[in-house]
């Protein structure tokens, strides 16, 4: 199998799998927070080993390419995924690697959460962006909300999601009319519904399967599987560091689910080629009729 990139947030980049080496060099940050000055060059890659995008690409005996930078949303996701073809528009931060459309066989986007995607507007004769965690962007953002747009936060809220996901609809359409495989599967709940609105989306869809259950969302089955969280990781930890990401079992959950779906299209592939081939034998048998009739004929 050829390569596959990985495309989300700090579930897929891996955050927090480093505290599993067990390295005396750990060193951990506020609660729930992230410090890239206390994460090593070895951290880094001991974490790489235990993702999920490794261990998929482990399995098909093939690379992974995963974002550079830890966390993410559908904005930098899309930015990703084009500058991995794209030796010209880059986003260095994200990814300094090129490839062709032939080198990828699957994009896999995992979804984040649409109110971390920038919004841009235009207010008074300005350009303008809105960032929900960045306090300084609110002030415009709420007058342009009540005085142009008229609508309220959930109105424009709806309406933000849909925009990213036609985003993230549009390149997936593009790579598969590269030659390239996606799936999509997702951290949050919210964009669930789109999802299942978009047939072409929706087949591609990835459910994550835990003890005989499909969960729609990574925080639905985490949710009722705590352990499945670095914070609540007993079995790994004594006192387990306070990080809410995935733990070292849930990764190896999310990457058995996009195995198991990616094997799904591999023997379609294949049965559809036995189909194929049983219908040429078959074309083949049927041509020889006539003339086996015709030779019969002439021996009565």
């Amino acid at each position: 199998m050829k390569g596959l990139i990985f495309a989300g947030c700090s579930f897929t980049w891996g955050q927090g799998l480093y505290y599993y080496s067990g390295f005396d060099t750990l060193v951990e940050p506020e609660p729930d927070c992230y410090d890239a000055k206390l994460v090593t060059d070895a951290h880094k890659k001991y974490m790489e080993t235990l993702r999920y995008p490794r261990l998929v690409a482990n399995h098909f005996k093939t690379f992974d390419v995963v974002s550079k930078q830890n966390g993410g949303s559908e904005e930098t996701s899309v930015h990703f995924i084009n500058s991995a073809f794209n030796p010209i528009n880059k986003f260095d931060f994200l990814i300094d690697q090129t490839f062709s459309f032939s080198e990828i066989e699957y994009v896999i986007i995992q979804t984040s959460q649409a109110n971390r995607n920038s919004f841009y507007f235009k207010y008074e004769g300005e350009e303008c962006q809105f960032l929900i965690n960045e306090k300084s962007t609110k002030s415009k953002f709420y007058e342009w909300l009540i005085e142009e747009r008229k609508i309220t936060i959930d109105e424009w809220f709806e309406d933000h999601k849909k925009n990213y996901f036609e985003k993230i609809s549009s390149l997936m359409r593009f790579l598969e009319s590269n030659g390239i495989k996606t799936k999509i599967l997702c951290w949050e709940e919210d964009y669930l519904d789109l999802i299942r609105s978009d047939v072409f989306v929706y087949n591609r869809f990835i459910p994550i399967e835990y003890r005989e259950e499909n969960f729609d969302s990574i925080r639905k089955m985490m949710s009722k599987h705590p352990h499945l969280t670095i914070n609540s990781d007993y079995d790994n930890f004594s006192n387990p560091p306070k990080d809410h990401h995935p733990s070292k079992e849930c990764h190896k959950v999310i990457s058995e689910s996009v195995i198991n779906s990616i094997q799904k299209d591999l023997d379609n592939k294949k049965e559809s080629r036995v189909f194929d081939g049983a219908k040429e034998a078959i074309k083949d048998f049927t041509s020889t009729i006539p003339p086996i009739r015709k030779k019969i004929k002439s021996l009565i």
